[in-house]
């Protein structure tokens, strides 16, 4: 790691809105101008619009509010990326119903998927051919670990101060996530585990496989399944820390390639749906690099009327 890289300053509260920010804002635009003309199918569609056009209000606040040298502030601002998240993937449920009321391409997903793997579909073959419960144990707790796979970079690189890095990975981050939910709104697919009669989670194992199925009974926005977020999210995570810190790259080593095997083996994904998570991870990552560059050097020239020559290393990282 470069030291000059390691010594950057946690920077300020306030001063512009960040480029992970501004992929935010642009998405919940999208979703304010585009419901009101299409919602037929989807309910308390007004509900999400005001709810969205709340949240664009509070980023646009967050970014023109006054400088504040608070390093508590800081860090929480860089965590808002995260939070915003759960709240996003529980409104696509009902947001891709707005082109295709209940209407989903698991058939077209299907051919995909028979004539990628020699006419299987790997969520219904997998566990058959590998059914050692040791190992679908663990491939369902690495599903599950998809939760400490997000913020493994954001901590790996605050306690080594790699601020730059930090922003680029909630950068990529939310570019990533972003398309993946545009992706299920415009091609809603509700994969295996809705299609298909739901196999017995007993029979795969007594701790996780019971475990993740409780949780997407409860939780799980139908429709979201290609490209695999799942995929995506930690291909991307998992990469930004083998560019920038290896040692939470042998941590994750252990989680994603085990998370991908896992989303099928489940039963949660089709296989081409993880083929397009890391597809899509490796082509938005470089975008990600400069969309991110793009909007610091125009944030720093215009947006908040101080030029990178006059304001000081801190306020830039």
């Amino acid at each position: 790691m470069n030291e000059s890289t390691r010594q950057e300053t946690l920077g300020t509260f306030g001063r512009g809105m960040r480029p992970a920010e501004g992929v935010i804002a642009i998405y919940l635009l999208w979703t304010v101008l585009f419901l009101p003309f299409f919602h037929r199918g989807v309910e308390n569609w007004d509900r999400l619009v005001l709810i969205n056009l709340l949240l664009m209000a509070a980023l646009v606040a967050v970014g023109r509010f006054p400088r504040i040298d608070n390093r508590l502030l800081a860090v929480g601002r860089r965590l808002l990326p995260l939070v915003f998240i759960p709240i996003l993937y529980s409104e696509v449920k009902d947001l891709n119903d707005m082109f295709f009321p209940q209407t989903y391409f698991d058939s077209v997903v299907i051919v995909w998927e028979k004539a990628l793997f020699g006419g299987n579909v790997l969520p219904l073959v997998l566990h058959q051919w590998l059914p050692w419960r040791p190992l679908s144990e663990y491939l369902h707790f690495a599903y599950l670990a998809y939760y400490v796979v997000i913020p493994t970079p954001f901590v790996a690189l605050a306690l080594t101060r790699q601020w730059k890095h930090l922003e680029r990975y909630l950068t990529a981050l939310m570019l990533v996530f972003v398309v993946c939910q545009l992706w299920f709104i415009a091609f809603p697919v509700a994969g295996p585990f809705h299609y298909y009669p739901e196999p017995d989670p007993y029979s795969m194992g007594r701790i996780f496989p019971p475990l993740v199925h409780s949780i997407l009974h409860g939780g799980s926005s139908v429709g979201t399944a290609f490209p695999s977020s799942h995929c995506a999210v930690a291909a991307t995570c998992w990469i930004v820390v083998l560019l920038w810190e290896k040692r939470a790259a042998w941590f994750l080593a252990f989680i994603v390639p085990a998370l991908t095997v896992g989303t099928v083996y489940g039963g949660f994904h089709y296989g081409v749906d993880a083929l397009a998570g890391w597809l899509l991870a490796l082509i938005l990552l470089p975008v990600s690099f400069s969309l991110h560059r793009r909007w610091e050097e125009r944030r720093w020239a215009g947006g908040s009327g101080f030029s990178p020559s006059v304001s000081s290393a801190a306020d830039r990282n």
